[in-house]
């Protein structure tokens, strides 16, 4: 569907650089910042090579989110790791 003109241009920005999993659109954080450098993203309990947006997880309830890469642009609740109170 990529050849369709989008009737709102800014919202298929941010739906494309969104990564499933992400609490809120992708790239609304602080600029270039990325989600690895969250307090928010790590790794799960039993899921040690996966690491997905824990603010996802408990904003929706979900104990099975989607991974999310260190490298997806940060989102409007990004918190840098080491920073938060």
């Amino acid at each position: 569907m990529d050849h369709l003109t989008s009737p709102n241009p800014e919202l298929e920005r941010l739906r494309r650089q969104t990564r499933e999993g992400q609490a809120y659109w992708g790239g609304t954080g602080p600029a270039g910042q990325t989600c690895g450098a969250c307090v928010w993203w790590r790794f799960g309990e039993h899921h040690h090579r996966r690491a997905y947006c824990h603010k996802y997880a408990a904003m929706t309830g979900k104990r099975s989110v989607p991974a999310v890469p260190g490298g997806a642009l940060a989102c409007k609740y990004f918190e840098k790791r080491g920073e938060k109170t």
